[in-house]
């Protein structure tokens, strides 16, 4: 069952990366709309008495700069996706030609999301005897 907590394990870092990359895309999207802004009309009156007060601005080449070192660390995790994907299909793979019952059964139940009757039905066992094996084996646990 080791092979399954592995996959479960690579879902979880790929599930982590897909979130960090996301956030990335909106940061990066927070910085475009500085550096491209729209035109502003404040009619608002300040204390100070000057025009813009309290609004902050952040220098250009710091926008840029920040701006690149997102598009570098994007670039990483979009590579390091695509090479994760592509072990947890191997790994797909690699299951579904596992031999033992155990294997088998956990393989259909929590990657492939088959229902025990069908599993049963697949394999050619009764759905009670798939029904014990599947109490034996652990349950992994994944969201996607």
């Amino acid at each position: 069952m080791e092979a399954l907590t592995s996959y479960h394990d690579l879902c979880k870092e790929i599930e982590v990366l897909e979130l960090r990359a996301e956030g990335l895309e909106e940061e990066a999207k927070l910085i475009q709309r500085k550096l491209n802004p729209a035109p502003v009309v404040k009619l608002v009156a300040s204390y100070s008495g000057m025009p813009g007060a309290g609004m902050s601005y952040t220098p250009l080449d710091k926008l840029w700069k920040r701006m690149a070192e997102l598009q570098t660390e994007l670039q990483d995790i979009y590579d390091i996706l695509e090479l994760k994907c592509e072990y947890k299909m191997r790994m797909e793979k690699r299951m579904h030609e596992l031999e033992g019952l155990e294997y088998r059964v956990a393989y259909l139940r929590d990657v492939e999301r088959m229902p025990l009757a069908q599993i049963a039905k697949e394999l050619k066992y009764s759905y009670e005897w798939i029904r014990k094996i599947s109490a034996r084996v652990k349950r992994m646990r994944t969201s996607a």
